[in-house]
């Protein structure tokens, strides 16, 4: 007991901790005045609408970010002594992976927005790109330890995000306004805010087959990953409406306030372990693992506070109107027990990335997807508890079976190819 004050003291005094946890708390605080909006202000129907368009920043997000921020995260403490060019070299791969997102997004929006002009998906895709573009910034400045500028970043991303959407959204009342409120305050921000660095792009074909050897598993890790999150909003789309997704979306938005502990855990340990398994494999291994049984601990605590949380403190942050909706505490309770389990999954997840076994996290994520996806038809009987049981199912599963192969691969030895199941 002695030895956990003793850390919990010297962390408190630590300011880069303190600025890793101020980054990830203010915008989960910022997140919670944005559930609190939407699950009071916008009506359930216009805020499932919403949802499926945001679902579909995340599909993009997926597809053009996940390969090349691992990579660059991964690679970013080798290339110390080239930043500039590394740099340069992810930009060129950013900008090609925006213009081919623009036609997959157009696709997807075709299917579910029939009754919708190309506006809209203009809209939406802007967002994205905004989205894309301080991805990439907020990697740099977390992997550089530019706390202070990171956190900066961090709070006017979650007011871009959270405040002005909504606000535009009250004041003008149509879904196109929350869009363009996020482009156009993400635009201003970027341009006052971004770091002066000449805007150069450049190529070399060996580096990018070994960033791209090494992360290519991501793809399939993040189609998975966006069916486990997303897909059962679709089917509650067929079998229910528009209004139960939005429900269903605020919900989930409740139940990933879990989130917060991932953050300080990616914000503040994740460069970190990066830095110390530069020097010493297994002191890497050894600090990560240190770390994240400490994590663990937390989060069981955290889901023990939730399940005792009365209704009335709930109604500070979700409509009663909402909570009377059949099964709805099942619902979030199982949604908040998906999340740590996510957490958790990829929190000892990261030894693959350390150990470049990048494929086991893609056959992982996707047996548990085609998992997901098969349970979502139970939504067409049981509805929204369906789509949270299929949920938790999925990252339970997903969470052992991580366990059990890193507790396989994390002993091994540097490979140069990705491992394989």
């Amino acid at each position: 007991m002695q030895k956990v004050k003793a850390l919990i003291i010297s962390k408190l005094a630590n300011k880069d901790f303190m600025l890793a946890l101020a980054a990830s708390i203010i915008p989960i605080l910022i997140r919670i005045v944005y559930i609190r909006s939407v699950s009071y202000l916008i009506p359930t129907d216009v805020f499932g609408a919403i949802s499926i368009s945001l679902v579909l920043i995340a599909l993009l997000s997926q597809l053009s970010l996940a390969l090349p921020s691992q990579a660059f995260r991964r690679f970013y403490n080798e290339n110390i002594d080239q930043l500039d060019h590394f740099r340069s070299e992810f930009r060129l791969y950013l900008f090609f992976l925006i213009l081919f997102s623009f036609f997959v997004g157009l696709a997807y929006f075709k299917v579910s927005f029939k009754d919708e002009g190309i506006y809209l998906y203009l809209l939406v895709y802007f967002a994205f790109v905004i989205e894309a573009i301080y991805s990439l910034a907020q990697s740099d400045l977390l992997l550089g330890l530019k706390r202070k500028k990171f956190l900066v970043y961090k709070i006017a991303h979650s007011v871009i995000w959270n405040i002005i959407p909504v606000l535009c959204y009250i004041y003008f009342k149509t879904i196109e306004s929350f869009f363009l409120g996020i482009i156009i305050s993400g635009s201003c921000f970027y341009i006052f805010a971004r770091p002066k660095v000449k805007l150069e792009f450049s190529f070399c074909k060996i580096r990018t087959k070994k960033y791209f050897t090494f992360a290519y598993p991501i793809i399939i890790t993040s189609i998975a990953s966006w069916s486990i999150m997303a897909s059962d909003r679709f089917f509650i789309d067929h079998y229910m409406d528009k209004a139960s997704i939005g429900v269903y979306s605020i919900l989930y938005q409740v139940g990933a306030i879990a989130s917060v502990f991932s953050m300080v855990f990616m914000t503040y340990v994740n460069p970190l372990v990066l830095k110390k398994y530069e020097e010493s494999s297994n002191e890497g291994i050894e600090l990560l693992y240190r770390y994240a049984n400490i994590f663990s601990v937390i989060l069981v605590i955290f889901f023990g506070v939730f399940l005792f949380t009365p209704r009335f403190l709930l109604e500070l942050l979700i409509s009663p109107s909402i909570l009377e909706v059949e099964d709805a505490r099942l619902t979030l309770n199982l949604i908040t027990i998906s999340v740590i389990f996510s957490i958790l999954h990829t929190t000892y997840g990261i030894v693959f990335f350390l150990k470049k076994k990048i494929s086991y996290i893609g056959n992982l994520t996707l047996l548990c997807a085609v998992i997901n996806f098969i349970c979502n038809f139970s939504i067409s009987k049981y509805g929204l508890l369906g789509a949270a049981g299929s949920t938790f199912i999925s990252y339970f599963l997903l969470f052992i079976l991580t366990i059990y192969y890193t507790n396989k691969v994390k002993d091994t030895e540097l490979e140069p190819a990705n491992g394989r199941l």
